[in-house]
């Protein structure tokens, strides 16, 4: 993000995280941080080149991969859904069955829990999501439809 700010030069806030398979739950916790302080609309992209090979000679190789989405307040009333960050314990974590089947060279990539959660929205799958695939500390999402079109005065990201 560094490099593409510079290069449009961008005035505005912009930050980058990697985290490996937590990255997608980490830039969600940042980007929730940053509406509570202020900003309407925050996007989130996560994004990776193909691995290299040669340096991934025991774990499984990954194709480039970019998502993004745009977080708003709860009372936004283009929202998509509602979106709620937790980190669930081994126990509790969501079924992997009902992720989207990706190729095989970007289901292995770090990012592709954000490519996850852009399906579930766009297919209006509610529930309890995982952000990393079980590779990851564990982190989930819960998607729930949005305020506007429950009529329910429910809060959250």
């Amino acid at each position: 993000s560094g490099l593409l700010s510079i290069s449009a030069k961008n005035k505005g806030y912009t930050t980058s995280i990697a985290a490996d398979y937590d990255t997608p739950a980490a830039v969600l916790l940042e980007a929730v941080g940053l509406l509570a302080t202020g900003p309407q609309r925050v996007a989130v992209v996560c994004a990776d080149e193909a691995s290299p090979r040669s340096l991934l000679e025991h774990a499984p190789h990954w194709e480039m991969l970019a998502a993004a989405l745009v977080l708003s307040r709860s009372d936004d009333p283009a929202a998509l859904a509602q979106l709620t960050v937790a980190s669930a314990p081994d126990d509790t974590r969501p079924d992997a069955t009902t992720l989207p089947q990706w190729p095989d060279g970007i289901e292995h990539t770090p990012q592709v829990g954000l490519a996850d959660l852009a399906d579930a929205v766009l297919r209006r799958r509610f529930g309890a999501l995982a952000l990393d695939r079980g590779k990851g500390r564990g982190f989930a999402v819960t998607l729930a439809p949005a305020a506007a079109a429950t009529g329910s005065g429910a809060t959250g990201t």
